[in-house]
């Protein structure tokens, strides 16, 4: 009799040690497993160069007009890409100089590219900084992929978008994005204070828009100075 309970008993201990054992294993190999995020499609630079070109085209007429208008028969438009961009600027006979806004068509390495929409493909914004006043001015064109055609969505500009201290306000901000990520727009909002010079704000926000039929604002935090 105590044979046979001995018999049993050392039976539990390793059917118990077993299923002890194949349970950790188990358990091991689910823990290892990892998730690899899905990255969108990128643009190729054909669309890109067919971008800028159509870009410098539309702000080429748009100069050429401003100038017939404008600057009477002696001026005359310059365009110079030794910079890697292009700016287009007025003359008058052979002297070049500022009269009126200078236009700068961004090369498109600098176009800001990312999935704003989050259907897999990437989206662009394309910034065309210009000057005319104290304060650079900027046209920002938001293209978006929809049923994977990169389509012009809407042109924004720096005071459309910008909001200072969660408020939108008509002159005290200018908003300038620099990257698209986690499905936001990100950039940096110069924000005039009371008692600023018209030419220099002096606070600075960190800005997050995301797309939802349109440029939404998302949050928005002060930059902290060193």
């Amino acid at each position: 009799m105590m044979k046979y309970f001995f018999r049993l008993l050392l039976l539990a201990i390793t059917t118990t040690a077993f299923t002890y054992s194949f349970c950790q294993s188990k358990t091991a190999v689910d823990t290892v497993k990892t998730i690899v995020p899905k990255q969108a499609k990128p643009l190729s630079n054909d669309i890109k160069k067919t971008i800028r070109h159509a870009l410098f085209k539309k702000y080429y007429n748009k100069s050429l007009k401003e100038v017939t208008t404008y600057g009477g028969g002696g001026m005359k438009l310059k365009v110079d890409s030794s910079e890697g961009f292009i700016d287009m600027y007025y003359a008058e006979g052979n002297k070049f100089g500022k009269w009126g806004p200078n236009y700068q068509i961004t090369s498109f390495d600098d176009f800001i590219e990312g999935d704003l929409n989050n259907d897999g493909y990437n989206d662009l914004v394309v910034c065309i900084p210009w000057t005319q006043g104290s304060r650079p001015r900027l046209d920002i064109h938001c293209y978006i992929t929809i049923n994977k055609r990169l389509t012009l969505y809407k042109v924004y500009t720096a005071n459309n978008l910008g909001i200072c201290n969660n408020n939108k306000t008509d002159t005290s901000g200018r908003f300038f994005p620099s990257k698209i990520e986690n499905g936001f727009l990100i950039g940096k909002t110069d924000c005039l204070q009371r008692g600023d010079p018209g030419c220099c704000p002096s606070l600075e926000m960190l800005t997050y828009f995301k797309f939802n039929k349109g440029l939404q604002f998302a949050k928005q935090e002060a930059v902290k100075k060193d």
